[in-house]
């Protein structure tokens, strides 16, 4: 509901809440990250809203989990979706109740890990994350899902906006999972295919996590100096 159009978003899941450690671009933008869902859900709030930007950069690793169809619904039902442009008393941010729970619940501490955990709980982390990324499931459902990315960003570059396909770096372990080298594949070929721009992850160096999927803080500032020179010469 906000007036200003960002000219650029980008779309992912927790794993680019990383990218907040460091300004991408000098112009203003809005970093749409989704913890427990995906750049799917971030795509479709995009779409349903209308706001098109002029670019938009779109997180590769998590396109799996598909659309969050439950916050979707939450945020777009009608026709009150529509009334609250006119209505802003119906917005969850100007109903009472919720101010003040807000003001008197404790914050929730969004800041970047700097350092690993123990040993033995990074090994257990490590370890479900491996198990996670190794099973693809059903690839025709899994198809299903990417393929609904695609055609929003088709409907999306029709209108002129840009499109760019990137990929945050996990545990280098994960790097030739099957579910992550599925969704690699599958996003370098439709960037090919239609001139969109596909970042690969950086391969010159090996990224430090905290799970084994979110970055560390100062590997974070890393690849985000990465991203803004890959951006750049495209």
């Amino acid at each position: 509901y906000g007036k200003n159009n960002y000219s650029t978003v980008l779309v992912g899941s927790s794993l680019s809440g990383a990218l907040e450690v460091k300004k991408l671009f000098k112009e203003k933008y809005f970093n749409l990250f989704l913890p427990f869902t995906d750049a799917s859900t971030g795509i479709e709030v995009i779409r349903r809203s209308r706001k098109i930007p002029k670019r938009i950069f779109i997180e590769i690793n998590h396109i799996d989990r598909g659309i969050d169809s439950s916050l979707i619904q939450s945020i777009f039902n009608s026709p009150f979706y529509e009334l609250r442009y006119f209505f802003p008393f119906l917005r969850t941010e100007n109903k009472f109740f919720p101010n003040i729970v807000d003001r008197l619940k404790k914050p929730v501490d969004n800041k970047i890990n700097k350092n690993k955990p123990s040993p033995k709980l990074y090994k257990a982390l490590i370890k479900n994350a491996q198990d996670e990324w190794s099973e693809i499931g059903d690839t025709d459902f899994l198809r299903c899902k990417l393929d609904i990315v695609k055609h929003a960003v088709a409907e999306f570059a029709a209108k002129g906006c840009s499109i760019f396909f990137y990929e945050m770096p996990m545990d280098s372990s994960l790097n030739n999972s099957p579910l992550l080298m599925y969704q690699r594949n599958y996003f370098a070929k439709l960037a090919s295919q239609n001139n969109y721009t596909f970042i690969g992850t950086d391969k010159t160096r090996t990224y430090q996590t905290g799970d084994g999927v979110h970055l560390l803080k100062d590997d974070a500032i890393i690849y985000c100096k990465y991203l803004v020179d890959e951006f750049s010469k495209k």
